[in-house]
């Protein structure tokens, strides 16, 4: 069955501003999301924004990105406006995917990067969310 995955992505985020592109190991954190979400298998993946330096730090990563409304109250709100622009049907299945919650092996061992609170082959958790 195929699915897109759409990670709504701004920079005016209350608790951190500009979290989407706080540089990890050379690339924003949502450039990690949005390569993390490429190897799910999705049929598209598309980085949600109101914000032109995301935007363009997703388009220097080869990843596609749309703007969106400013005055959306969430990220599903960004979501839907992305849908109607793409003229998705209904039936399509659509996987939201925080771009804030990027997850990463940081460690010496090859381990596989993952999606946020999963394990690495090291055995490691690993996540960049303060949230427990």
């Amino acid at each position: 069955m195929q699915f897109v995955v759409v990670i709504p992505a701004r920079y005016a985020s209350s608790r951190l501003p500009g979290k989407a592109l706080a540089e990890i190991a050379g690339k924003p954190m949502v450039v990690h999301v949005a390569d993390r979400a490429r190897e799910s298998g999705a049929a598209e993946v598309i980085v949600a924004t109101d914000d032109g330096r995301i935007l363009d730090a997703v388009g220097r990563h080869g990843h596609a990105a749309m703007m969106t409304r400013a005055e959306h109250a969430s990220g599903t709100d960004r979501i839907a406006e992305v849908a109607v622009q793409r003229g998705w049907s209904g039936q399509q299945i659509i996987v939201n995917v925080q771009g804030g919650r990027a997850a990463y092996c940081t460690g010496a061992d090859p381990c596989r990067r993952t999606t946020a609170r999963r394990s690495c082959r090291c055995g490691d958790r690993h996540s960049l969310s303060r949230d427990p």
